[in-house]
This record gives C-alpha cells, structure tokens and sequence, in this order.
C-alpha cells in the first residue's frame, strides 16, 4: 500500500508547467522546498505545509540553483566562487592555494566546491 503526498494543485501545476519533463528541475525543485520546510517527512510519507499554498517556485533552473546558492552562508558562496574561476573541475589544495579565505575551503572541501580528482 503506498500513501499519496498531497500537493496543493496549484503547486503542483506550476512545477509540472515549469519543469517541462527536466528530471533535474524537479529535483531541485524538491530541495528547494525541502529547504523552505514546505515539504517535510510525515512517517513514510511526505506532505506539504501550509505554507505550499504561496510557495515560491523559480520559473527555470538556473533561477532553482541560484536561490540554492543564496541559501549558503558568506563563506560556503566565496569558496564557490573562487572554485568556478577556477574551472569545472579543481583541487582542494589549488582552491586552498588561491582563496582568501583557506580556512573556509578546508570546512566545505567536501562537500563539493572544490572536491574534483
């Protein structure tokens, strides 16, 4: 027996219209709301708050992942910032190397601003 989610129907119209049958925009569609606490975990299932009623949901993906990075603190936004000038792909130690904050590379290093081999 598995349990629906319920979602408002203007929500979930405005994802589906939004999304266009990207895989990844609903993905970060769903963490974005996470984020929100507009979707969270009821037991084995999910459910909306009442806040999904006036959920703000960015109209392309580039808008998701950039109110994804404001979400981040100072910090975790410069060391993505020096590691995008770097390029696709950096190493710890050359981001810890050209950074103006090492110490803020050394905490967030795994987590994905500079993790490439």
């Amino acid at each position: 027996m598995t349990r629906r989610t319920f979602f408002p129907e203007r929500l979930r119209a405005l994802i589906l219209e939004r999304a266009g049958g990207n895989p990844l925009y609903l993905e970060e569609v769903v963490r974005a709301l996470l984020a929100a606490g507009v979707l969270i975990r009821d037991g084995l299932a999910w459910r909306c708050t009442a806040e999904a009623a006036t959920a703000h949901v960015p109209a392309t993906l580039h808008g998701l992942l950039l109110a994804r990075l404001d979400r981040l603190d100072a910090a975790e936004r410069r060391v993505i910032q020096e590691a995008a000038v770097i390029g696709p792909r950096c190493e710890v130690p050359l981001l810890k190397a050209v950074s103006a904050e090492p110490g803020a590379v050394e905490l967030h290093g795994e987590t994905g601003a500079g993790g490439g081999s």
